[in-house]
């Protein structure tokens, strides 16, 4: 029976390591974006024109990213940042802001990192490929010393 290679065998850990990184994160952030409960009674009293207004701002505030606790929508944070942040969502509602019109201007102030569902960029894609290439990679390094080994015997 043969062991596996040094090599091989980090560098399946490494690529194991980074997807685990990458994927705790995605799955706290989609747990913390679908708990409405957890958004009750953490944003201030605004007073809105109508439901409408107010669907659509907790609409908004809720698939964006407090920067301090990026864990946190929004909806859900009550950090400073996080105040100013619904704040100037409202003031943007109250003047007859579009949602597109209102998520350019979060990007533009805050960075593209304030979105939950932001666009594509190939540094992420890189972020989520990697670590399973790694670990492809591994598995193949193993396979191909592991065929090595029985010719040889």
């Amino acid at each position: 029976m043969s062991r596996w290679p040094t090599a091989a065998a980090v560098v399946m850990v490494v690529g194991l390591a980074g997807l685990l990184l990458v994927l705790g994160p995605a799955t706290t952030a989609a747990q913390a974006q679908a708990d409405p409960a957890a958004q009750a009674g953490q944003i201030e009293s605004f007073s809105f024109r109508g439901p409408v207004q107010e669907r659509r701002f907790h609409g908004l505030v809720s698939n964006m990213r407090c920067l301090d606790n990026p864990e946190l929508s929004l909806a859900e944070s009550t950090t400073p940042q996080a105040r100013e942040m619904r704040l100037f969502v409202f003031s943007m509602l109250q003047d007859d802001r579009v949602d597109f019109e209102i998520r350019n201007a979060m990007v533009d102030r805050y960075g593209q990192d304030v979105l939950y569902q932001s666009a594509f960029a190939g540094h992420r894609l890189l972020i989520w490929a990697g670590p399973v290439v790694l670990l492809f990679l591994g598995l193949i390094a193993a396979f191909i010393v592991s065929m090595r080994k029985r010719q040889a015997a």
